[in-house]
């Protein structure tokens, strides 16, 4: 493929749009790669990825026109900003003809601003003349799309919706009603070409391009468009790709059927589409992933299609430095085919900016790179233009850095670590999410980069641990005990947490990770054939099926072998394998009672059955089998149990509350009877090598806390590790709350003489053989009891081991078939998982 590279240029894409340009290259050469040929990909190169260039950021407050409602989209043509916005227009008043009551409300126009980047400026394009809705008609004018050219002019797809009504001539809405009467749409979509003045180029309307008698028409559903060094724009409308010259004109059509995805610039001169291709032929795997497929100007048909690497989902124009850019996991990368490497040019987070505000960004011709951000917390809504311009990393004051390492970034850390790196001047938090690095072939690819560099030597200071295999690390001992932290005497001490998660999670008395809250993960059956039993294991559960009726299911309908299997190894992986000591269990006759019990569910389940399995654990459902619910199959004989998660106290209601009184929490069938487990949401550990002990403890601390502080306007993502702040949350749940109008008075809105309460959540059931719902105020003692009993019960973690489990879903398949027996399944599993557990301590 032929690669012209020149300046850098930019792309707007619908929401969010980005360019790139101007970045140095890394000329380093492997002398053994070959020319990749029509792939930009080496297969025997692994990709690279490094934060080459140091960003500094300036903040401008923006200050919108008047009445600015809203803001669409943004995109950039050479050193300027387009923002479309929404302005408040006139005020609409409304008449009940019945009641003679009125209402109003504000039409909004739609206006285009330009924001000067330098000063923050906004200035809107009042020479800018845009489709209006018809006279008489009631509707609105948008712009969902638009897309700078490098000429600096701009290419806008314009929609009119409108509404016309049939009025006879004395109508009087004061006591009639429009909607009495027939009605017309009358909509639009216009594809407008703009100066940078706002004075119009080109308008075309697509309603007088898309008749029969205009065999290169479009349709107004356009799906994406890009637009070239030439000036030629390239449009989608899921049918066709269509291009024209600057004033409008159709110089020729493709047929898009072939390929089908968004339209994207790979340089200068090439234009294409974004194609994924599949196929489930295992001969031509190689064939799958994302391609780029570029539309040849002169022959007016495909180019010869390109392969991407991986997570390369819409790339931006290339030039002398990279062969072109793409975003990733909110990240700017440039990516050079030559050496097969990416480079992360942009790191929103290592330049202190939080991209959950984050309305749009785009790149700038002279290398710089405008974020728009948002706050919608403001009454009115304020904006901030956040401008990124590459300066010596000397310039930049250099701070003690701590790595924190994870599989995907929650987005409420993201924020909290922005907080962070902003306001502490010693330290500073640098996060490497290897997340980045799974392929189309290999989702965990990162963790085992993440693994390989340990092992190395390099070790992150901390652990962000969903996804990870810290009991793995921990075994290597890089993991530190926090317990050692706790007992220093600064930070958090451990009477600060709820003591039965802490219990949970200590391995032989030490502690390597500390959630900012957590779930239970469990399961419930009838009180009448669970009271039977001292032990709920799976001899108990066999016995119980006796007691019900014939056909009757363990769990839901949707359950087959490796379901049970991959269910009852996470909640209960601990029993068979201790990455401490390094012992495992897979031949004990416990695990090979399980694997009896997994094997009594159904090899696989059709559509319908699984479909049961997401009924509403709660709700008394409908007599129609495919709707039955997991209640209403308990409580009729039909099934033993059912699992549900408890993540709030509000969960309890939604899920059991129904049932609550006939049901106890058995847990998942071991023989221990522990077959709850908790979940743990954003849990953390520390480096046992880290240079930085202390300062990693204290941020550590800092979020548990700030996840755990007690206010009425704080959400808690799972039960509250902090005992004061889950008590505070049981204390509240117990309490009859009333509605509060803005002057905190209590309010009457139904009417009834009393005032409404706050609903706290509500169930289904059946009344006189009728379904009624009802809602529920606040929890009782019992029900309090009842949720503390499964927590206190509560003795193990969810722990998923894709490896181990891996293992066992590979021996497993020959037992489940029936090809060999559970003995020496159970024998063949303890020789690969001990092996495995052996080789990486």
């Amino acid at each position: 493929m032929k690669t012209k590279r020149i300046f850098a240029l930019l792309l707007a894409a619908l929401m969010i749009v980005g360019l790139f340009a101007g970045c140095s290259k890394d000329n380093t050469k492997d002398p053994g790669k070959t020319d990749p040929g029509n792939s930009l990909i080496d297969q025997t190169k692994p990709s690279q990825t490094t934060a080459k260039y140091a960003y500094k950021a300036d903040y401008l407050d923006l200050t919108m026109p008047d009445g600015v409602q809203y803001l669409n989209q943004i995109c950039a043509a050479g050193t300027t900003l387009y923002a479309s916005v929404g302005i408040q227009g006139e005020e609409i008043t409304n008449t009940d003809p019945t009641t003679g009551e009125t209402w109003s409300y504000y039409n909004t126009r739609l206006a285009m601003l330009t924001i000067d980047p330098d000063t923050g400026v906004c200035t809107e394009l009042t020479n800018l003349e845009l489709p209006e809705v018809p006279e008489g008609a009631e509707g609105s004018v948008d712009c969902y799309n638009m897309i700078g050219s490098d000429d600096g002019t701009l290419w806008m797809l314009v929609n009119v919706y409108a509404t016309q009504y049939e009025l006879p001539d004395d109508f009087d809405p004061n006591t009639d009603s429009k909607w009495n009467y027939p009605s017309t749409d009358i909509n639009g979509s216009y594809l407008m070409h703009v100066a940078a003045d706002g004075s119009t180029i080109a308008s075309l309307d697509l309603s007088d391009t898309n008749n029969e008698d205009n065999e290169d028409g479009m349709s107004g559903n356009l799906s994406s468009f890009a637009v070239d060094a030439a000036g030629n724009l390239y449009v989608s409308d899921y049918n066709n790709i269509y291009v024209l010259d600057a004033e409008g004109n159709v110089q020729f059509k493709l047929d898009g059927s072939q390929y089908n995805g968004s339209l994207n610039r790979l340089n200068a001169q090439q234009v294409g589409v974004m194609w994924y291709n599949y196929t489930d032929d295992v001969n031509a795997a190689d064939e799958n992933g994302q391609y780029f497929v570029p539309i040849d100007l002169e022959t007016k048909d495909w180019g010869e299609k390109v392969k991407l690497p991986s997570n390369v989902w819409s790339i931006f124009p290339g030039d002398d430095a990279y062969d072109f850019y793409y975003a990733y996991n909110n990240n700017i990368y440039g990516y050079a085919a030559k050496t097969d490497t990416k480079e992360k040019l942009v790191d929103w987070l290592a330049c202190d900016v939080d991209t959950n505000n984050m309305s749009g960004y785009a790149m700038l011709s002279d290398s710089r790179v405008a974020a728009l951000m948002q706050d919608w917390s403001t009454d009115p809504t304020t904006y901030q233009l956040i401008v990124l311009h590459r300066v010596d990393a000397s310039e930049i004051k250099e701070k003690k850095v701590l790595t924190l390492a994870c599989m995907y970034l929650d987005w409420n850390l993201r924020s909290m670590i922005v907080e962070y790196n902003k306001t502490n001047d010693e330290y500073r938090i640098n996060v490497v999410d290897y997340s980045e690095y799974a392929t189309d072939d290999d989702y965990n690819a990162g963790v085992t980069k993440l693994t390989t560099e340990i092992i190395s030597g390099s070790v992150p200071d901390i652990f962000l641990t969903s996804n990870l295999p810290i009991d793995k690390y921990a075994a290597k001992g890089v993991i530190a005990d926090l317990n050692t932290f706790m007992a220093g005497g600064n930070g958090l001490s451990r009477d600060y947490f709820v003591p039965q998660v802490m219990s949970a999670l200590e391995k032989d008395g030490k502690l390597y990770e500390l959630p900012t809250s957590f779930s239970v993960q469990t399961a419930y059956a009838l009180s009448s054939i669970a009271s039977q039993y001292d032990t709920w294991n799976v001899a108990a559960v066999q016995d119980a099926m006796t007691q019900l009726q014939e056909g009757a299911t363990v769990f839901s309908n949707g359950w087959t072998k490796n379901t049970a299997l991959s269910n009852c190894l996470s909640r209960n992986l601990s029993a068979f394998v201790d990455w401490t000591t390094g012992k495992c269990e897979f031949d004990s006759e416990a695990f090979q009672q399980l694997l009896a019990f997994c094997n009594s569910f159904p090899a696989e389940t059709s559509d319908g059955d699984g479909a049961i399995a997401y009924a509403s654990s709660a709700d008394i459902a409908v007599d129609d089998a495919m709707w039955d619910s997991d209640a209403n199959r308990i409580t009729n004989g039909k099934q033993l149990m059912s699992t549900t998660g408890m993540y709030n106290f509000d969960s309890y209601i939604w899920n059991v509350y129904a049932i609550r009184d006939k049901i106890t929490f058995t847990g998942y069938p071991t023989e221990d009877g522990s077959g709850s487990s908790f979940g743990l949401q954003m849990p953390m550990a520390i480096s046992s090598v880290t240079k930085y002990p202390d300062a990693a403890w204290d941020f550590v601390c800092s979020i548990i806390k700030k996840m755990n502080t007690i206010d009425e306007n704080n959400y808690y993502y799972g039960f509250p590790i902090s005992q004061a702040a889950f008590d505070a949350e049981m204390t509240d749940i117990m309490t009859e709350q009333y509605q509060l109008d803005e002057n905190g008075e209590q309010v009457d809105w139904d009417g009834d003489g009393e005032p409404d309460k706050v609903i706290r959540g509500g169930y289904e059931t059946m009344e006189n053989g009728e379904r009624v719902y009802k809602d529920v105020y606040a929890l009782t003692q019992e029900d309090i009891d009842q949720i503390l009993g499964v927590i206190n019960s509560t003795r193990s973690v969810y722990d998923y081991d894709q490896e181990i489990l891996d293992i066992i879903t590979d021996e497993v398949a020959a037992y489940f078939a029936g090809d060999k027996d559970v003995q020496t399944t159970a024998n063949m599993i303890q020789s690969r998982v001990n092996l495995y557990v052996q080789e990486q301590r």
